[in-house]
């Protein structure tokens, strides 16, 4: 994978649109796509630990959920993997558990998640 949507989030291009709209906020964008990949899974590695004794203290049943994405142009398809249920504080919440590559359907072929 090529990692084009990485790439768009800090293309010079967007950092002008945003320079433009508001000139304090571009200096928080991502310089290379290689930023934006070290950020995902470090809030990955940070949020599922939380999420995991989220779901250990559920008040609830748990469901999940899957749905599938897919684009014939780029040539890949996904599938989002949601769990679904009440917390310990009695509200409702779903979380995404992950976000992998439907193997055999994309450009790849591969597994991978995100």
């Amino acid at each position: 994978m090529e990692d084009v949507k990485l790439k768009k989030a800090s293309s010079k291009l967007l950092r002008r649109t945003f320079r433009i709209a508001n000139s304090q906020c571009v200096n928080t964008l991502p310089r290379s796509s290689t930023t934006s990949a070290t950020w995902i899974r470090e809030m990955y590695t940070y949020f599922q630990r939380t999420i995991v004794q989220e779901i250990a203290e559920a008040r609830s049943r748990i469901s999940i959920s899957f749905d599938g994405w897919g684009s014939k142009y780029k040539k890949i398809s996904l599938v989002g993997v949601v769990v679904h249920f009440v917390n310990s504080s009695g509200i409702v919440v779903n979380r995404l558990l992950g976000l992998p590559e439907n193997p055999g359907h994309g450009k790849t072929g591969k597994g991978t998640c995100i």
